[in-house]
């Protein structure tokens, strides 16, 4: 099993079939990377449109945190707002049972109000919300312990309105929500937006369906401190990620250590400020995630739950209210996808799982089987951990291959490393970096086994000693050509290397050097400025004599400044007749280099070898 889109998908449409929901979406990541989102259900209602990532979701009470408290946290950032500030600070005719409760009391629901009460029932004027809930005696005493309560978010609300001089839902817009980037998200969305219903009005049978379905904030006109919000996954997607970066590019990150410390450790609720944070009794994580997680649920069926410390985070967005509220089914269901991301995102990848995403051949698959099934390998932990070290990998492939003893074809050998390829695979999840190219990177080794076929007329690998940089995440292949990442005494370089599949197409080489430079940004930001070289036979200036000037290899080569020439080396026969030993007639003459060189080589020439370093635009 392995956590990608495919999984994510089938779990969502197994709590569609067991009635946690009509319709979800559903992502999870680590910082700003997807590693898996999926979509199930139609919208507005079943029979609609197919959910995507633009659907909007009712938000109810996850609205806590993408409006109210991001924008009281922007508004203490900015010396606008301070937490030991009391509601009497703002509203002078407050009660003196709750004049003296504290910003800080009311993002960490230990304010002592209601849980909730319905305004709609008790008044005919939004306007009069802070006089009714004001006047509302107060559940129990202010700061004795948390009680998750709505009245405290709309009286916050009204008084971050009250300071900061406008609406919430454009306070919400200008401080949060257009910096992040989140241009479908706010409070009462567009006629014309794809909105998931939500539940069946009782009194027309008809859903809410882009019209918020907490009866409070409906009464006060969509735009509440508890709920309003509208939100589609693209959007949800930007908010988690500058959450699981410490606040990157939108709070400090002290602002948010600080709103999702534990206030309330050892009490019912574990809360911090607007967030719910992990570990209390019947949490909405799961009890397998680690206690420093926070997020927040709405009561729709939404939750956004994040690990910090590596920049794990889980978002589902689903209307489990449609058509009734009664079903509870979502609740288990978010606890096992929780814990089964999480167990995932840690896991080693299984076997099959490794051996079919990289299309290992079914027949080597069933010589690896009596293996996988004994699981005692060679390679122990100190083997393992001097393949990932280059300084003696040579030296410790050399010595699994002394342990393993008789290897024909080095199946075994093969096997041995890529056991280690599914030990490093949590890794890559950590990292961010996409299975995509985890795939095409450790492709290379079934690309080895067809190549020895066809050389030698038997499955077989002759890359062992190449394995170690794939192993050790210095090596990926990008488009068509691999980059490894070598540290040099003279400063990082990176090395082009050309498998033998690789299109050397202009457009093929673009685009392989652009999504070098993303990779680089992305994962490895401290080589973004190293320059790229190329260490090959293909670099040779004889193949200027042997191939027309119109030939891809050459053009590959006119990118780049020669270095140095080995005018003395024979490496390249060996890669131009794979499967051949030394110089005959014999040699094939299937590709035009390979009609090209074999007189060349027939009358004594030799091929060489030349290093050059990639030519950039500055240079050109």
């Amino acid at each position: 099993m392995m956590l990608n889109s495919n999984w994510l998908k089938e779990r969502l449409d197994q709590g569609v079939r067991e009635g946690c929901f009509p319709a979800a979406a559903a992502a999870v990541g680590v910082r700003n990377h997807v590693l898996a989102s999926a979509f199930a259900g139609e919208a507005p209602e079943p029979g609609g449109t197919p959910v995507d990532a633009h659907t909007r979701w009712d938000m109810a009470s996850l609205s806590k945190v993408l409006g109210t408290t991001m924008v009281a946290l922007r508004a203490m950032e900015e010396g606008q707002l301070r937490l030991e500030e009391t509601v009497g600070d703002f509203f002078p005719e407050a009660p003196a049972d709750k004049a003296g409760i504290t910003v800080f009391q009311l993002m960490t629901h230990t304010g002592g109000f209601e849980p909730s009460f319905r305004l709609d029932k008790m008044l005919t004027d939004p306007a009069d919300a802070v006089r009714c809930i004001l006047e509302v005696p107060l559940k129990q005493k202010p700061g004795v312990e948390p009680i998750y309560s709505c009245m405290g978010f709309i009286l916050l609300a009204k008084m971050l309105e009250k300071r900061l001089g406008a609406p919430l839902n454009e306070l919400a817009d200008r401080m949060v929500f257009r910096p992040l980037g989140m241009a479908e998200t706010g409070y009462c969305p567009p006629a014309g937006a794809v909105c998931a219903a939500t539940e069946k009005d009782p009194e027309t049978g008809k859903a809410w369906t882009g019209v918020v379905h907490d009866e409070n904030a409906r009464f006060l006109r969509g735009i509440s401190g508890n709920a309003g919000v509208f939100m589609p996954l693209c959007d949800g997607i930007r908010f988690a990620a500058m959450l699981s970066r410490g606040g990157k590019g939108l709070l400090r990150e002290e602002t948010l250590k600080a709103a999702t410390r534990n206030y309330t450790r050892g009490m019912d609720e574990h809360r911090g400020l607007g967030f719910q944070i992990a570990g209390s009794p019947d949490c909405f994580f799961s009890p397998a995630v680690p206690e420093n997680c926070f997020g927040h649920t709405g009561f729709t069926g939404t939750s956004l739950l994040v690990e910090p410390e590596s920049g794990f985070w889980v978002l589902l967005l689903a209307n489990r209210v449609y058509p009734t509220r009664e079903s509870t089914a979502l609740f288990p269901f978010r606890r096992k996808l929780h814990a089964e991301a999480w167990r995932l995102f840690h896991e080693p990848l299984g076997a099959e799982e490794l051996y079919h995403l990289i299309q290992i051949p079914e027949e080597v698959r069933r010589m690896f089987a009596g293996w996988d099934r004994e699981d005692r390998p060679f390679a122990d932990q100190d083997i393992v951990c001097r393949l990932l070290t280059r300084a003696v990998w040579a030296e410790a492939e050399k010595e699994l291959e002394q342990r393993i003893g008789e290897d024909p074809g080095h199946l075994r050998l093969l096997w041995e490393e890529l056991r280690i390829a599914r030990l490093q695979w949590p890794k890559w999840l950590q990292a961010g970096i996409p299975e995509e190219i985890y795939r095409d990177t450790y492709a290379f080794a079934t690309r080895y086994l067809y190549d020895g076929r066809k050389a030698y007329g038997r499955w077989c690998f002759t890359a062992g000693w190449w394995f170690q940089r794939h192993l050790a995440m210095e090596l990926f292949r990008l488009g068509s050509l691999e980059f490894e990442l070598i540290p040099h005494d003279e400063g990082k370089r990176i090395y082009i290397h050309i498998p033998t599949n690789a299109s050397l197409a202009p457009e093929s080489i673009d685009d392989s050097l652009k999504r070098l430079r993303a990779f680089l940004a992305d994962f490895y930001p401290e080589w973004a400025d190293a320059p790229v070289y190329c260490d090959s036979w293909l670099m040779t200036p004889v193949l200027k004599e042997l191939l027309p000037p119109a030939s891809r290899i050459l053009g590959f080569q006119r990118r780049f400044r020669l270095l140095s020439v080995n005018r003395e080396s024979m490496g390249a026969v060996d890669w131009v007749y794979p499967g051949h030993k030394g110089i005959s007639e014999d040699l094939p003459e299937e590709t035009t280099l390979q009609k090209k060189m074999k007189p060349f080589l027939l009358a004594g020439g030799k091929p060489g070898w030349a290093e050059g370093i990639l030519v950039t635009e500055s240079e050109e």
